[in-house]
């Protein structure tokens, strides 16, 4: 005899959930392409100096009439070395991208990211190196040495 389980609130909700995920993955209706979920960022700026990736700068992007103070993301690497980029706009446009870091000189790029045949945006990858004040790319120090 096979029992059979009541579907709780929670269950319908993950249902419902799982449900909408799927349909927004694949939906046809864009001419020939089918159209992606909800937008990611639009870009991702990857901070460094010398010797290695600056995590804890503050990075800022100025477009389309907005002002975006950008979030970190961190990883590490299956060898256990740390990643990290920052992002935040998810919309087409030009953006002014600013870097800084106490100790370091500021960095900026310009970047235009373009909307595609169903609004899908083309990432792009943005590289900033930051130099020490000092003139030489001495990279991070904690005091320590």
């Amino acid at each position: 005899m096979r029992s059979v389980v009541p579907r709780t609130d929670e269950m319908r909700l993950t249902e419902a959930i799982l449900a909408t995920a799927l349909l927004s993955v694949g939906t046809p209706g864009c001419g020939t392409q089918n159209c992606v979920g909800p937008a990611t960022s639009a870009f991702d700026v990857i901070i460094s100096a010398q010797d290695g990736p600056i995590c804890d700068a503050i990075v800022t992007a100025d477009g389309n009439g907005q002002h975006y103070d950008l979030m970190v993301l961190t990883y590490r690497d299956v060898d256990g070395g740390l990643h990290c980029s920052y992002a935040k706009p998810s919309e087409a446009g030009a953006y002014q991208i600013a870097a800084t870091r106490i100790g370091y000189r500021a960095a900026t790029a310009t970047v235009t990211i373009d909307s595609g045949e169903c609004g899908q945006l083309g990432h792009r990858y943005i590289y900033l190196t930051l130099v020490r004040d000092d003139g030489a790319d001495a990279g991070i120090r904690d005091g320590s040495e």
